[in-house]
């Protein structure tokens, strides 16, 4: 004999596995959609940085911060992320802001910045991804107080050298 109590805990149940059956078709549904943008974003990124000028492309970055990293691989986005950090010390110092070059990043301000610049981890511990990645990663320097890209000099150098117009944060 089954109780009034009983029908309604069934019952209930019906609903949420309905509810949840409805959720995941949408979810996934959203999740192959979200794949594609993902998939044609990074296909059109590579033209663009293949076809823009150097300040072109500057200025589309600093015009959408929040893609700044999405559609990218994880270690590709993480030169990029230091890259940008040795060009914004850079400006610092070519400004007069700075005295010093400050061109490394502590390893808990990259998964930081990846996320402000639109990177979408895999996983909920982006730390971890971002330290996996790090390991073998070519073109960055592991140093005692964080990471920096291996052409840090050169980012000075190259900053020194641009007309005093474009000596903007990027």
């Amino acid at each position: 004999m089954v109780t009034e109590r009983v029908r309604a805990i069934i019952n209930e149940l019906q609903k949420a596995t309905e509810l949840y059956r409805a959720t995941k078709h949408q979810y996934e549904w959203a999740q192959v959609q979200f794949e594609s943008a993902r998939e044609q974003f990074a296909g059109v990124r590579k033209l663009a940085t293949d076809s823009l000028t150097t300040f072109d492309w500057i200025d589309w970055r600093l015009q959408n911060p929040d893609v700044r990293y999405a559609g990218m691989p994880i270690g590709e986005a993480i030169q990029e992320v230091l890259r940008d950090h040795a060009y914004e010390q850079a400006n610092l110092v070519v400004r007069g802001v700075e005295k010093r070059y400050m061109h490394l990043l502590p390893l808990e301000g990259i998964p930081a910045r990846l996320e402000m610049g639109g990177y979408d981890f895999r996983t909920l511990t982006p730390a971890r991804e971002v330290n996996a990645a790090l390991i073998h990663l070519s073109g960055v320097q592991k140093y005692v107080n964080g990471y920096a890209i291996e052409n840090h000099a050169e980012v000075l150098a190259e900053v020194k050298r641009w007309p005093a117009s474009t000596w903007e944060p990027i």
